[in-house]
């Protein structure tokens, strides 16, 4: 059984099913936010979940619900030595056909605005090193991340932009406000 699967199942031991693309527990019509908002957090804390098996079932029910409340449930619950393996999921998802909204708005809301978090975020979801990137899928990923990269700090995207800006492939994706490096004193 795959980690989606078994989310799915500990969420029926709670009498929260999906039918037909619509939750409901207990009978009632929940949003996949309000599923979230309301079991993400105690999954989370399961005492018989390992720190690894949290990320696995956090990021489980990410792929589950498509929803942001569940990215804050799993860095609240990141355990320090799962940070490489944090950024992997991320860059695993933003490299989809499909568009992982939830991190996308966990990146724009959280992670991109905070001076503390963004330069690593930013490295991290771009893989570190733009010029190392050639598949489909990373390149989507880089194109998302530079699509929404307006809040990170010139400091720490001054060298990706630059370097988006030489390739055709990725200068779209710079934010429009973007018209080449700030002007030096």
């Amino acid at each position: 059984m795959d980690v989606v699967e078994r989310v799915r199942a500990w969420l029926a031991d709670r009498d929260v099913v999906e039918d037909d693309g619509v939750w409901l527990a207990r009978g009632e019509v929940l949003s996949a936010d309000e599923v979230a908002h309301e079991w993400a957090r105690e999954l989370l804390e399961e005492p018989y979940l390992n720190p690894y098996a949290r990320l696995l079932f956090g990021f489980g029910l990410l792929d589950l619900l498509d929803a942001y409340p569940v990215t804050v449930e799993i860095r609240r619950a990141l355990d320090p030595s799962l940070t490489g393996e944090f950024w992997a999921n991320y860059r695993r998802r933003l490299e989809a056909p499909k568009p992982p909204e939830a991190i996308l708005e966990s990146l724009w809301t959280d992670l991109f605005v905070d001076e503390d978090t963004a330069p690593e975020a930013f490295a991290e979801v771009l893989g570190n090193d733009l010029r190392l990137l050639h598949t489909p899928g990373e390149l989507r990923r880089a194109r998302r991340v530079l699509t929404i990269s307006a809040p990170v700090p010139w400091t720490a995207k001054d060298r990706a932009y630059r370097y988006a800006a030489t390739r055709p492939d990725l200068r779209p994706a710079l934010p429009r406000e973007w018209e080449g490096p700030p002007e030096q004193p």
